[in-house]
C-alpha cells in the first residue's frame, strides 16, 4: 500500500518511481504486451487515442489512451 509521502509526490508530480515494483518475469511480459499493442493495435486506433510528435512518423509515438480496452 502506498504511503502518504508517495501519494503526495504523485499528486504533485504526476508520477512516482517504485523500485522493484515488477519482478523480471512480469516486466518482460509487460514489455512484450506493450510492444504487441503498439505493433498490432496502434495503426487502427482513432486519432484521439494515440499521439505522435510527428504524426507521419510512427517512431515518434509519445502517448496512448484507452489501453484498458485491450484484453491484456
Amino acid at each position: 500500500m502506498l504511503n502518504k509521502k508517495l501519494k503526495d509526490f504523485f499528486h504533485e508530480n504526476g508520477f512516482v518511481h517504485l523500485k522493484k515494483f515488477l519482478n523480471q518475469h512480469l516486466l518482460v511480459e509487460l514489455r512484450n504486451e506493450v510492444e504487441r499493442y503498439i505493433n498490432d493495435k496502434v495503426p487502427f486506433l482513432d486519432p484521439g487515442d494515440v499521439f505522435f510528435d510527428i504524426p507521419e512518423k510512427p517512431e515518434t509515438l509519445k502517448q496512448l489512451h484507452r489501453m484498458e480496452k485491450d484484453p491484456f
